[in-house]
């Protein structure tokens, strides 16, 4: 009875790490292997920071003005810690840049110098209660997903970092970038 309970551990326990190769093996790498810093300039598209929709209703019903001005200084002061993390931690060429420019802007035609972007794929992620979809502010939590962008070959890789405070999240996906760039 012991040795089938042995075998049925070893069964169960050999399944699961198996189970953890393949998810491995099959995801990809949030870093490309040819994402290389010191042969191209790093594009960081700007973010702009909007309050969840719940939270618009709830604090903002009346006063739109209110709403933009609370969002422009939520948006200031995330992109001053962005500049902040990318001058003191990245030692390699970046440039901060709105999502169209970098789309339309002739200073960034050129995929292969500015072959990658470093996007906050924000989300929205609303807690539930018993199954329900909770559309109280206080159960809604803004998701920051960093992502790079390879405009050369139109592909967003898996996210880098994902948290819900900007700059801590921010700064570790930088640190991953750097990491990854002294490897080579």
């Amino acid at each position: 009875m012991k040795r089938i309970h042995q075998a049925l551990l070893l069964s169960v326990l050999s399944l699961i790490l198996s189970s953890f190769a393949l998810i491995t093996k099959n995801s990809d790498n949030p870093i490309p292997d040819d994402f290389d810093p010191r042969k191209t300039t790093l594009l960081v598209e700007n973010y702009y920071y909007q309050y969840p929709p719940a939270a618009r209703k709830l604090y903002f019903q009346k006063d739109s003005i209110v709403t933009k001005s609370a969002e422009a200084d939520k948006t200031k002061e995330m992109a001053e810690d962005a500049r902040k993390i990318m001058k003191d931690g990245y030692p390699y060429k970046y440039e901060f840049a709105d999502a169209e420019d970098i789309k339309s802007n002739l200073k960034y035609a050129d995929k292969d110098l500015f072959r990658f972007v470093l996007i906050d794929d924000t989300h929205l992620i609303m807690e539930t209660n018993g199954g329900q979809q909770s559309y109280d502010p206080y159960h809604q939590e803004t998701s920051h997903w960093f992502v790079l962008y390879d405009r050369k070959m139109d592909k967003k890789y898996p996210r880098l970092r994902n948290g819900s405070f900007f700059s801590a999240t921010f700064k570790k996906a930088i640190e991953a970038l750097v990491k990854f760039a002294q490897k080579k």
